[in-house]
């Protein structure tokens, strides 16, 4: 389901010109409105894409005291793309902006069939959202609520062919179809009996076995009370009691009772390397993730119940990675699956968790070093490096394997040792000087990492030891100073490139630090 995005703006108070309030009022409710436009495109081609169905849902909070706040859902409205991708969803300021309420949001959710927001598994393409805001000077504007009077919020939607299985694929359709009960009203009609219309006949035409065609009897319920106000009767428990009288011992791919863990991920958690291996050869398919929550998959399932036996159980370790062996040596798991696009891959986890042995078996199963999380804040390569740099894990905690993860991850031919962090806007090269951490430095340039290469700042790895070095002329000085010798040293490392105005050299002397001046003026070896 497509994630929340904030749409609100406060008018600066006291900015306003004075105006009588009547007169503004009936000026900003005679013009004023919220309009969500876009283009829906193919994400691997760019071109447009017809008749994609758009449900958006308007919320508001209404905090009370004490911090506590109330949610609540103000309208739903549904739209769909001409031939050239375009879409509009216009609604009065009225019913979806309130006086009183503090902050707004809308939900949107696009549904075409066989296609999906996310390309499978790595990618962070996907959908971009922005607000356009057209201010009113006016002091109407403030009396609703703080919210500007005029707001457009642009969609520019890529969507994927999916890949995932019948029943996956109908469990991403049930969340698409799930909105407030008690909305206090509504767009036009049409367009939104005709997005539940098309998730029920795509439902429909997935179904193959009893389960599915439950799931699909329940969307094609929902659609024929898309507009009644009892719209979602049947959540939670009570969806997953009316699913689970269709469960079949022969699908291999039905959830258990709650609706989340098919066999193999069950058989996975457990340990039980014998009955994977078992599923694996009926058919189970090995890259299905929970429904809800956490979203693991079978190999994520137990990974961390490795995690958790290395640190409390250490015996039962070895029927753990048993498992993780089986999954792994067969060729239908994909060793780059996660729940989310922008979340961890199972390497990154297996590199928090300190699982050397797992990295190892990963690297070798074919896992991707150079995919990113969180809008490339993280990559394996910048967690390894942190970890090898203190031998401790986030939490603070020991890491015994974290140098030998290091040296793996480093050893990997398809490893991009220079990608640049949006966390901290360094390479790996720079993020180790930067906490002079002249050992795993060493062993990135001896990997191949550029001596060279800038951090986000375009500052080459000698300025960032120099100016680092400067700035800790107490804390750690011999290890700072280190850093600059350990460049300065280096093959092929530019003494002469100049950053905000000055060279290495000559921020040394304008510190006057002697100890790096003599560095400096060194010949490289």
């Amino acid at each position: 389901m497509a994630p929340r995005f904030a749409a609100l703006v406060a008018c600066a108070i006291g900015l306003l010109p004075p105006a009588p309030a009547v007169a503004i009022d009936l000026e900003v409710r005679s013009i004023a409105y919220v309009e969500i436009k876009g283009v829906i495109r193919d994400g691997r081609t760019n071109a447009p894409l017809e008749d994609a169905r758009v449900y958006a849902t308007w919320t508001a909070v209404s905090y009370g005291g004490y911090g506590r706040g109330t949610s609540v859902c103000l309208r739903f409205a549904a739209g769909k793309s001409d031939s050239q991708g375009r879409f509009s969803i216009v609604t009065p300021e009225w019913a979806v902006f309130r006086p009183g309420l503090a902050q707004q949001f809308v939900d949107i959710r696009i549904h075409k069939a066989g296609w999906q927001e996310m390309p499978e598994g790595d990618s962070e393409d996907g959908r971009a959202m922005k607000l356009e805001e057209e201010k009113v000077a006016s002091a109407a504007a403030l009396s609703h609520g703080g919210i500007l009077a005029k707001r457009r919020i642009g969609v520019d939607a890529r969507l994927f062919p999916a890949r995932e299985d019948a029943n996956d694929r109908l469990r991403r359709l049930r969340s698409m179809t799930m909105r407030e009960p008690k909305c206090e009203n509504r767009g036009e009609d049409r367009p939104i009996q005709e997005y539940f219309d098309a998730i029920a006949s795509e439902a429909q035409a997935l179904a193959k076995t009893k389960y599915e065609k439950a799931l699909a009897d329940l969307l094609a319920s929902r659609a024929s009370r898309a507009l009644a106000k009892d719209h979602v009767d049947e959540e939670g428990e009570d969806w997953f009691r009316k699913v689970t009288a269709y469960l079949d011992p022969e699908d291999l791919e039905s959830r258990s009772s709650q609706g989340d863990a098919t066999a193999l991920m069950g058989w996975a958690g457990a340990g039980n390397a014998a009955e994977v291996k078992r599923l694996l050869g009926l058919g189970a398919n090995p890259n299905r993730t929970r429904g809800r929550g956490d979203s693991d998959s079978a190999l994520t399932t137990v990974m961390k119940q490795y995690g958790w036996a290395n640190v409390n159980r250490p015996p039962d370790g070895a029927k753990y990675l048993a498992v993780i062996q089986a999954l792994l040596a067969d060729p239908r798991t994909n060793p780059d699956l996660r729940g989310a696009a922008f979340d961890y891959t199972p390497l990154m986890r297996a590199l928090e968790y300190g699982q050397d042995d797992v990295v190892e078996l990963l690297l070798k199963a074919g896992a991707n070093p150079n995919l990113t999380a969180y809008n490339r804040q993280f990559s394996a390569l910048s967690i390894a490096s942190k970890r090898a740099a203190t031998g401790k894990n986030g939490a603070g905690m020991p890491m015994p394997g974290a140098a030998r993860q290091f040296d793996l991850l480093l050893a990997s031919p398809q490893l991009d040792r220079d990608m640049v962090s949006t966390y901290d806007g360094n390479t790996p090269l720079t993020g180790a000087i930067s906490g002079a951490y002249v050992e795993v430095a060493r062993k990135l340039l001896e990997a191949g990492a550029d001596p060279n290469a800038p951090n986000h700042g375009k500052a080459p790895p000698l300025i960032v030891a120099t100016e680092h070095a400067i700035l800790n002329e107490s804390y750690r000085r011999k290890e700072y100073v280190d850093t600059v010798r350990l460049l300065a040293a280096w093959p092929g490392v530019r003494k002469d490139v100049v950053v905000r105005g000055k060279t290495a050299l000559q921020m040394a002397r304008d510190a006057r630090r002697q100890d790096l001046i003599e560095i400096l003026q060194a010949e490289s070896r």
